[in-house]
């Protein structure tokens, strides 16, 4: 492939890719043009070396401007700069060859993980197949950039599997939330039960398992979770207050005894009192009136 040929082709890809073009603002170009056709050609070089090849591209073109402005008395310099340009052809050559080995062993990596996934998918193990696109992920944003076309094919079948990867995490996430659900529902019917029957203990135990089961409840499902979440609310407003309940009766009865036994005491204690008072002999005569002296 020659550096022309090359350079041009990523001009086009650059202009015809998806999203933000790259542009080549007048201040950029115009300090290149400021540069002498010796500094282009090594800066050339560097951003082949960095694989930097839409930068490379832009300096390619401000470097062909200016040869072709060259006239024919300046042979010698239109000699040493194709000889310059057909050096850092080999050179790409010799990384655009490494690229691309390295290209098709990453391609090569990501379609069999793309299989192992598709496999669990079809067993409807998504979360295997989920865990599969990750790694997918990561290699994909590893590729080399270049071969364009090749890597957007290969992007198409993992788009293609991403998006049957998310129906089936969709309906693997509503099947988990009737699932914990139906747990949480049959949870708050038994501790309502509980309640009833003064088993207070047990619907405490089973206000935390209710606890524990919305936690683990999928993202979303916001409407739903908020009416579920009453539920748990009654068990704890009911058990708070049968407790409450409870205690006061308990307090009330301990009371109740205190009260009894401060009676029965005072009762006793009148008694003996009244056994230990003196019995009356009779009463006393009433005094005689004396007479008068004479």
């Amino acid at each position: 492939m020659e550096i022309d040929e090359f350079l041009e082709m990523e001009k086009d890809k650059m202009e015809k890719a998806p999203g933000p073009k790259v542009i080549i603002k007048p201040e950029e170009k115009l300090a290149a043009k400021g540069q002498t056709m010796e500094d282009l050609i090594d800066q050339i070089r560097l951003f082949v070396q960095k694989r930097n090849f839409k930068q490379a591209g832009m300096l390619y073109l401000v470097l062909k401007e200016q040869y072709n402005e060259l006239t024919k008395s300046q042979l010698e310099e239109k000699h040493f700069i194709h000889d310059e340009l057909e050096d850092i052809n080999k050179k790409l050559i010799e990384i655009m060859e490494q690229e691309i080995q390295n290209m098709n062993r990453q391609e090569a990596a990501i379609k069999e993980l793309l299989q192992k996934a598709e496999a669990y998918l079809k067993k409807w193990q998504v979360e295997e197949a989920n865990n599969l696109y990750k790694e997918i992920k990561i290699l994909f944003n590893k590729l080399p950039a270049v071969l364009d076309e090749k890597k957007y094919r290969l992007e198409n079948e993992i788009l293609n599997f991403y998006s049957r990867l998310t129906v089936s995490l969709t309906a693997k996430r509503i099947e988990e939330f009737e699932r914990i659900k139906g747990l949480l529902e049959n949870a708050s019917k038994e501790a309502l039960k509980a309640v009833e029957r003064k088993d207070i203990q047990y619907a405490r135990k089973l206000y935390v398992n209710m606890n524990n089961l919305f936690n683990s409840l999928p993202e979303g499902f916001v409407y739903e979770k908020i009416l579920l979440y009453r539920k748990i609310l009654e068990i704890y407003k009911e058990t708070e207050l049968e407790t409450e309940i409870g205690v006061l009766s308990q307090q009330l009865k301990e009371s109740e005894k205190t009260l009894t036994s401060n009676i029965s005491a005072g009762k006793t204690e009148k008694k003996e009192e009244h056994s230990q008072m003196p019995r009356p002999r009779g009463l006393p005569a009433p005094p005689q009136a004396q007479k008068p002296k004479k």
